[in-house]
């Protein structure tokens, strides 16, 4: 009896010890539950825009379906491919935005393809320079004179607070459109909702993933209208559903993928409607080994090394004599007596006008200069643009209103595409120039089957052709003087430039 009550007391004893073990291991493993949540609850993140501090490609993809008039006309597709860099921001422009991250680009938009992955040369339907600036917020705006791009401004934004998954926030953006392209761009203002989806990983780069979605109202019976863009736009409604991947690093967008589902209306009462696929992204250009390149172009051309003529920009492109108006001087360079702002309304750097007619030297604008007055080897002179290596291929051969060429060619192009194969992921822009003749319709498309014929040619010679960008220039941009015979074959040209 005893012994029965001493093995109870002791079984009960070991039941005790066993429940109050089990009632503390709980007890922690709640605790710990709680940290847990308390930590997931409070662990925040800061989205913002640090800047980028290297070039980089701005490609736009759009494959969208087009109706007119309700009716299916076909499949719209168009890239614009641009190459940015970052430049320092004007040293007189408004204290606001004096430490803005300020870039210049060249946006090429390119020809319809059948396929974004086609492996063809692309020729450009326009080439448009631009010059923005980027606040930490990601408020982008475009200066001095909007040509329509970029066409996301502003998007995203970000909150000023720190942020957890599944938080939300409203940010103002612009987007510029031009649906029947007449070269004329609308801007819409859009305000878009986001949420924050988290932190993943995109392509090996850690990124904040976003979601957006907006609107599109415009025009009739809505507070938007743009008074700069197309006239006889008198509405546009749609919505826009998006993702969007911001690096982590420097809170650039990476990649925006955006669901377009939209119709433009007009005062003749046609209207015409795109449903599909915008896409963003962003790319870095691969490093070139410029020594060695230049070292191999030296034996085949002349290496310029000093401009020989003032250059200088009007509206972002090299044009006439340089103006004296607006805080520009004479001299080519800024005027520190006149303050810059920026008229927010317009989106024009000035002194407080709605527009002006100078520009910032941008970092990637090809620079076109006199000839030098020594000769050039076998008629090529190489030059250091911002845009990257270019080489000028003078007096080409032709057949007489022809883009093919003469035979006494071959040798020249043999040794260019040497010297090309030397950057095998290069993109190269191939530009052709042609002498005035007095028809500047004909002597713009004979440049662009010229330059297609030397891509071609270059082509035939190895280098894969989806490396190359061309497009004609006619008379426009002439580097000596037409009404000479000497200064026309200087005129009669095309460029090659390594794009970076």
């Amino acid at each position: 009896m005893l012994q029965n009550t001493f093995f109870s007391d002791k079984y009960n004893m070991k039941k005790s010890l066993f429940l109050l073990a089990f009632i503390l291991f709980c007890n922690l493993c709640f605790s710990l539950e709680v940290i847990e949540d308390s930590e997931l609850e409070f662990s925040k993140d800061r989205i913002e825009y640090f800047g980028d501090t290297q070039k980089y490609v701005l490609v736009e993809r759009t494959d969208l379906r087009r109706y007119d008039n309700g009716r299916y006309t076909g499949l719209t597709s168009r890239e614009v491919r641009s190459f940015v860099s970052p430049i320092s921001a004007p040293k007189n422009v408004a204290s606001d935005y004096l430490y803005d991250t300020w870039f210049s680009g060249n946006f090429m938009v390119l020809e319809s393809t059948k396929s974004a992955n086609s492996l063809t040369a692309k020729g450009l339907d326009d080439f448009i320079p631009s010059t923005f600036h980027i606040s930490p917020n990601g408020k982008l705006t475009v200066v001095p004179k909007d040509k329509g791009f970029p066409t996301f401004r502003s998007f995203p934004t970000f909150p000023d607070e720190e942020i957890k998954p599944g938080d939300t926030w409203v940010g103002e953006a612009i987007r510029t459109v031009d649906p029947l392209n007449k070269g004329i761009y609308t801007k819409l203002q859009i305000v878009v909702q986001y949420t924050y989806i988290g932190k993943e990983t995109y392509k090996g780069t850690p990124v904040y993933h976003l979601k957006a979605n907006w609107a599109t109202r415009y025009g009739s019976g809505t507070l938007y209208h743009d008074w700069e863009g197309d006239e006889s736009l008198a509405k546009a409604t749609g919505s826009h559903k998006a993702d969007i991947m911001v690096s982590i690093e420097t809170g650039a967008a990476i990649l925006i993928s955006d669901t377009v589902d939209e119709t433009f209306f007009y005062d003749d009462g046609n209207n015409v409607s795109y449903k599909g696929k915008i896409t963003l992204f962003t790319e870095f250009p691969p490093s070139i080994d410029k020594t060695e390149i230049t070292n191999a172009l030296s034996k085949i051309a002349t290496i310029k090394t000093e401009s020989n003529s003032e250059d200088y920009y009007k509206d972002g492109v090299l044009s006439g004599n340089p103006p004296i108006s607006n805080g520009y001087s004479s001299e080519n360079s800024w005027n520190d007596d006149v303050p810059f702002q920026v008229n927010t309304s317009s989106g024009y750097l000035g002194n407080g006008g709605s527009e002006t007619n100078f520009v910032p030297k941008p970092s990637n604008q090809t620079v076109v200069t006199k000839p030098a007055a020594e000769e050039a080897k076998n008629d090529m002179v190489v030059e250091e643009t911002d845009a990257g290596l270019r080489l000028s291929v003078r007096n080409l051969q032709f057949i007489p209103d022809s883009s093919q060429l003469l035979p006494s060619e071959r040798n020249r192009l043999d040794e260019i595409a040497k010297v090309l194969k030397l950057a095998p992921k290069a993109t190269f822009l191939v530009e052709g120039h042609s002498a005035s003749t007095g028809n500047p319709t004909g002597e713009k498309n004979l440049s662009v089957e010229r330059a297609k014929s030397i891509v071609d040619e270059l082509v035939k010679r190895g280098i894969p052709a989806n490396q190359f960008i061309f497009r004609g220039l006619g008379s426009e941009v002439p580097i000596a003087d037409n009404s000479t015979s000497e200064g026309k074959a200087l005129n009669r040209r095309v460029e090659i430039t390594i794009l970076e």
